[in-house]
């Protein structure tokens, strides 16, 4: 995805958000994949397909954390040379594999609602695998014309983004690859996802087998998921053209963003309560271990033993 808006006047102020923001997303992600691996709640294909989503939001987050943050602290120069342009291929690298995942996701709802007795032998873990290894693969081809300098995602030090070239080949990376694949990516998504309602609908009426209201609530987790994605789309494309403060542009680009593959992981979380207890339960232990250390210390202070046997 690239950005255009105007001249940021205090970096660090664009530096500070994006770290802090990107950093909130890699450990919310991170902990979402083995909370998902360890838990089992989804099932296999859906599990797998979680999984991938979040891998997808750890990659972008730890390239603005890890690297794109630092080097413009240090000198926004490094970002603007040949390797340093690597971090923006990458971002779009994770970007088109997110994208793509959560089209996956979406044909995967439409499957288990539409055909829940076939659902285990369309997806099944196998095939699901093969799938999510071609999305990768795909999105890999899609930046590799980003190896020559002329199709190069650049970092512009004005508004603290990343913005292809322009040459007539970072302009075909720009409109075709970018914009117009993603925008046909979410357009895919929004009509599987009509579908998918639809079919809900005629559940409700009685005319089908029953789906469970845990396969439902997995779609509308889904939905939500890709209402967030449609809306970072949007604002990039569209509505950040409409503001000529720079910082409303700033936040409707690069942090929209960022803010995006964050709140990917926070939506698993806020609809499986499952994960959130496993979160809870791992930090009390922790808490009660602490309290006690604490306890220990003050009692042999009071004694004053000099020795705290911990």
């Amino acid at each position: 995805m690239d950005t255009k808006i105007g001249h940021i006047t205090n970096p660090s102020f664009a530096i500070v958000t994006v770290m802090l923001t990107s950093c909130i997303g890699l450990l919310i992600n991170t902990y979402v994949i083995q909370a998902v691996i360890r838990t089992r709640l989804f099932g296999e294909s859906f599990s797998r397909i979680c999984i991938s989503q979040c891998l997808a939001n750890v990659g972008l987050n730890v390239m603005f954390f890890c690297f794109i943050g630092p080097l413009a602290v240090i000198n926004t120069n490094l970002l603007k040379s040949y390797m340093g342009g690597r971090p923006g291929q990458l971002l779009n690298f994770f970007w088109y594999s997110c994208v793509m995942t959560h089209l996956l996701s979406s044909i995967n709802r439409l499957i288990c609602l539409s055909f829940p007795l076939k659902y285990k032998e369309i997806f099944t873990k196998e095939r699901t695998t093969i799938a999510l290894v071609v999305i990768w693969i795909f999105a890999f081809v899609l930046i590799c014309p980003q190896f020559y300098n002329n199709c190069l995602m650049v970092f512009i030090e004005s508004d603290f983004s990343f913005d292809f070239r322009d040459t007539e080949c970072g302009q075909i990376q720009a409109t075709y690859v970018d914009f117009t694949f993603s925008m046909s990516m979410i357009s895919m998504i929004i009509l599987i996802d009509i579908a998918t309602s639809a079919r809900i609908y005629w559940i409700k009426k009685g005319m089908y087998s029953k789906v469970t209201q845990r396969q439902i609530k997995f779609f509308v987790q889904t939905c939500t998921e890709e209402v967030v994605l449609m809306l970072c789309v949007l604002c990039f494309y569209k509505v950040s053209q409409y503001f000529n403060g720079h910082w409303l542009k700033f936040i409707c680009t690069t942090w929209i963003w960022i803010f995006a593959h964050t709140a990917d992981g926070c939506i698993i979380l806020l609809f499986n309560r499952e994960l959130r207890c496993r979160a809870l339960l791992k930090i009390l232990p922790a808490v009660h271990k602490v309290k006690m250390r604490v306890f220990v210390v003050k009692n042999h202070a009071v004694l004053g033993t000099g020795s705290y046997p911990i």
